[in-house]
């Protein structure tokens, strides 16, 4: 297992902002209606908001390295945030469609892109149960419908200043009427804490704070 330093200083969060800041990126093209091309978003690290996240340090989005950092069906688990490739990660805003209920409303749908693998975050199989695994697998092309499982929603929540907090939703469940987040399993804070797909509640195990910018425009 590769080793993950715990490094909580402010400078390395800085490092981070000014690479995200100064990373050129590629103009890609939508595949459902919406803006004829965007832009991915810079590299970015995605930690977990917990109610003493301040106090008891930073913990990332990293692909297991148990499972191969590179393998399909790689699991997203916590640890503490390194920089290391497999803790980066960019988004893809890959069209539009309307959530479940909300006739005539657009959702923007994202891809979540690992640095490392150049994989897509997904929910496992498409399941839409709650506890089912998030994991890595290469990204799919296609219509919404048939990548469901690797487009997210996110939506901005209420945050401290400078910490920009988010949820992030599975398209797969919501648009067959179920609202479920990506979720710290158990609300654990552990290293190895496992990522999966849980019926939304509010809680800060499922908001995710985003240094770098985690909407792709």
């Amino acid at each position: 297992m590769a080793m993950h330093m715990n490094i909580r200083s402010s400078s390395w969060l800085g490092r981070i902002i000014t690479a995200a800041a100064t990373l050129v990126v590629a103009t890609m093209v939508v595949l459902v209606p919406g803006p004829a091309a965007q832009a991915d978003t810079p590299n970015s690290v995605i930690g977990v908001r917990y109610s003493d996240w301040f106090t008891s340090g930073y913990r990332c989005l990293d692909v297991r390295q148990q499972d191969g950092p590179q393998q399909p069906n790689a699991r997203i688990q916590l640890w503490d945030c390194s920089g290391a490739l497999e803790q980066q990660w960019r988004s893809h805003l890959y069209g539009y469609a309307p959530p479940a209920g909300e006739f005539g409303i657009q959702r923007a749908l994202y891809q979540i892109i690992n640095l490392r693998s150049q994989q897509c975050m997904e929910v496992r199989d498409g399941s839409t149960a709650s506890g089912a695994a998030v994991d890595q697998y290469p990204c799919g092309s296609g219509s919404i419908d048939a990548i469901a499982a690797q487009l997210w929603m996110v939506t901005p929540v209420t945050s401290p200043p400078g910490w920009p907090t988010y949820n992030v939703s599975p398209y797969s469940a919501y648009r067959v009427g179920l609202y479920k987040c990506l979720d710290a399993t158990g609300g654990q804070t552990g290293n190895g804490t496992m990522i999966q797909q849980w019926t939304c509640t509010g809680r800060s195990n499922q908001q995710l704070v985003s240094w770098g910018t985690l909407l792709a425009s």
